[in-house]
């Protein structure tokens, strides 16, 4: 399965319940939450990912300008290392990265956990609709016949 953009807004136009086919939202809840879920773990992987390469790029820059400085006989001290290797644009370019990929790792996680409040939210129809809340005295087929109309209109 491919977690991109794609399947995450395919499973995001997921999130929302038709309380009239409720027999058909319970199956593919657990589907859903799955892909939701392993879409988190590998974001989260991407992002772990990144984050080793920038602090692979920041090692390299760190002993590239302390050795300048060395070379040159300018003092070497933290702040002016850490101040010229912000100003790296690989760093730069890298640290980007990770920041991109920490939010797409944090909308997946959201993903995840609009799932697993969907599934609560299932639950709470279900007893909902047992306790004829809705007030439905037509069938299952009736219902669907009468839903099928309604989305030819829209």
């Amino acid at each position: 399965m491919k977690y991109d953009l794609k399947m995450y807004d395919e499973l995001e136009r997921g999130l929302s319940i038709d309380r009239d086919d409720l027999d058909t939202e319970l199956i593919r809840q657990a589907n859903q939450f799955f892909h939701a879920s392993e879409g988190a773990a590998y974001a989260e992987s991407i992002k772990d990912k990144e984050k080793f390469f920038v602090e692979k790029v920041y090692a390299e820059l760190d002993n590239d300008i302390r050795d300048t400085m060395t070379s040159d006989g300018e003092r070497v001290t933290e702040d002016k290392v850490k101040q010229q290797i912000n100003r790296e644009q690989d760093y730069q370019a890298a640290f980007q990265s990770l920041l991109k990929a920490g939010l797409d790792h944090k909308r997946w996680e959201a993903l995840k956990n609009a799932y697993r409040m969907r599934g609560e939210m299932l639950k709470g129809l279900v007893s909902l609709h047992n306790s004829n809340y809705f007030g439905e005295v037509t069938g299952a087929g009736e219902r669907r016949d009468s839903r099928e109309r309604l989305r030819s209109r829209l």
